[in-house]
């Protein structure tokens, strides 16, 4: 397959919790319009985000993670039961049915779609008491992409009972070492839930942002409020799109205020 040729986005989705629902309308509008992506940045809830771009999820695919979520949200402890794993649930296989089976279908969408543009952010536990920062861009099988994003949406005690085991270490969300990635020519996607002061990330612009109520971030509603965040999400990637004042070249310069960056446009 012939890489995309000419400036693509880059976009970097930061760490949201149930506030994905608003990312999952970001998503969309890039999928529909045929934004061309270069390479996708995220961790926790956002890298869920980034690889469904990269997936083109269809609009049937995001009401068949608002049926999971309807489904599940009412089940206590909905935490420990579904917190971190309702999209990869339900009748038909969540998320997985939508992605390649057998390892030689596996391997060409990988090596076509995933590997190289898809960038994920997980923390690794290491001894004694060692948080690591650890970016994942390159998988052997979907099931160790889809491990990767179980990985960096672990919270012990929140999404999940305890640490994630993949690749033959422990794991938890990516956003205690880094909740929202990003380089200077990066589109930053973000809601209210960063409260990372000591990110580097925090002195790049961020392009998309929606101010919603943190407790809805973990706390449970019914779908059709999630289905809001969802159209907040689309409005807001389509005003931002459709801006004059977000002119390709001056967005990404203002990126890259303050890092020394040379200042280059990262779509058309």
């Amino acid at each position: 397959r012939e890489p995309p040729s000419g400036p693509q986005a880059r976009l970097a989705f930061s760490g949201a919790g149930l506030h994905g629902f608003y990312f999952n309308g970001v998503c969309r509008y890039i999928v529909e319009q045929g934004v061309e992506v270069h390479e996708l940045w995220g961790a926790s809830a956002g890298a869920l985000a980034a690889l469904s771009v990269l997936m083109q999820a269809t609009p049937a695919l995001y009401e068949e993670v608002l049926a999971a979520y309807s489904r599940s949200f009412a089940h206590m402890p909905w935490i420990f039961w579904h917190g971190r794993d309702f999209v990869w649930q339900g009748p038909e296989g969540g998320l997985r049915n939508h992605m390649p089976r057998g390892a030689r279908a596996e391997r060409a969408w990988l090596r076509d779609v995933i590997n190289g543009r898809l960038h994920i952010v997980v923390t690794k536990l290491s001894a004694p008491l060692k948080l690591e920062r650890v970016v994942v861009s390159k998988w052997d099988s979907v099931d160790d992409l889809v491990n990767c994003i179980r990985a960096t949406m672990t919270i012990p005690g929140i999404t999940a009972a305890w640490p994630f085991k993949w690749r033959g270490a422990w794991w938890i969300d990516g956003g205690f070492t880094n909740l929202h990635p990003s380089t200077d020519e990066t589109l930053l996607i973000s809601t209210t839930v960063p409260v990372q002061p000591w990110a580097a990330s925090w002195r790049h612009h961020v392009g998309i942002f929606r101010a919603l109520p943190m407790r809805l971030s973990w706390w449970h509603c019914n779908a059709n409020e999630r289905r809001d965040m969802f159209k907040l999400g689309y409005m807001d990637a389509k005003a931002y799109f459709d801006s004059d004042a977000r002119a390709p070249d001056a967005v990404v310069a203002k990126a890259g205020a303050g890092q020394g960056a040379t200042a280059k446009p990262a779509w058309r």
